[in-house]
């Protein structure tokens, strides 16, 4: 195999330990992220123009027998000298479109107590995800901390290109214990989920739960989901999410054995977040849940 040359910290803080050099001639350059034996074409430079002195670097049209290319976020200037060298790639949006999103194990079981419920969403497949053949590589926060803080901060780049874990639709970065304007829709790009809050009303269990047939796919979330995309590990409450702080929401998942009580998340600054039980006649607010679908490469 070839080996590439790995860029050190002292060149630029945007560029990470994943990133790699590669050149086309004595001018031109591409920088490539390795993921197993694939480089993934990420921007073009004038090399002489970066000023770079000390670097190992690969002959790309040498060497281009030893590695699958991808492009991604394409532009002329990344496919222009790809394609100017006879270098074979596949063209995909993003490396996204082979990154899987991490599974959320539910585990639901027990009766049904209303549309919308954990079980009734289990029981018509709500909760499942099925992944492209094409998505292999398994998406993982990086707690090399490489590009951020873990918690919010992905190993792999999300579909549109960045490392955030936690965007609005389109790619903005999403604020933290902001929930207006409502039906506003946040990405959680770890876990492949789409979160969004209709308005600020308290509501019993049973006016919270939502036929995701009739509600665009969303429902109301179970507590596992709250979990996954409230950053139990960390004690962040819902931070990333269009939830309002210091106050409670009903999840769609009945206490076992108890079909008058529910689980609400507790999503506390002062004691981070607990999950709780209470009765389905009391008023909480809720946060609904769809998963996202996968980009087509």
């Amino acid at each position: 195999m070839a080996t590439i040359g790995i860029y050190n910290s002292s060149v630029s803080a945007a560029w990470d330990a994943t990133d790699r050099l590669i050149t086309l001639d004595a001018n031109t350059a591409i920088v490539c992220q390795i993921v197993a034996d694939n480089l993934y074409a990420k921007d073009f430079y004038d090399l002489g123009s970066l000023g770079l002195t000390g670097w190992t670097v690969i002959d790309a049209a040498a060497n281009s027998a030893d590695y699958n290319f991808f492009a991604r976020d394409v532009d002329a200037e990344v496919k222009g000298p790809l394609n100017d060298f006879s270098i074979p790639f596949t063209e995909e949006t993003t490396l996204s479109g082979q990154v899987r999103f991490m599974d959320v194990a539910v585990g639901v079981g027990g009766l049904s107590y209303g549309t919308g419920d954990a079980s009734d969403l289990s029981q018509r497949g709500y909760l499942s995800r099925i992944h492209p053949a094409d998505a292999v590589i398994q998406q993982d926060l990086d707690y090399a901390q490489v590009n951020g803080p873990p918690w919010r901060t992905l190993k792999y780049p999300n579909r549109y290109g960045t490392y955030d874990r936690f965007t609005l639709v389109g790619g903005t970065i999403a604020p933290q214990n902001t929930y207006t304007p409502f039906s506003r829709i946040y990405e959680d790009h770890l876990c492949g989920i789409q979160t969004i809050y209709y308005d600020d009303t308290a509501r019993n269990w049973a006016s919270c739960l939502k036929d995701p047939a009739s509600n665009n796919g969303f429902w109301l979330g179970t507590s596992v989901h709250y979990t996954a995309v409230g950053c139990m590990l960390n004690n962040n409450p819902l931070l990333s999410t269009p939830a309002r702080g210091n106050v409670d929401y009903w999840t769609s998942s009945t206490v076992f054995g108890n079909s008058t009580r529910a689980l609400q998340y507790y999503n506390r600054t002062t004691s981070a977040q607990q999950v709780l039980s209470l009765g389905k006649t009391s008023t909480r607010r809720a946060l609904y849940f769809r998963y996202m679908d996968y980009e087509l490469t």
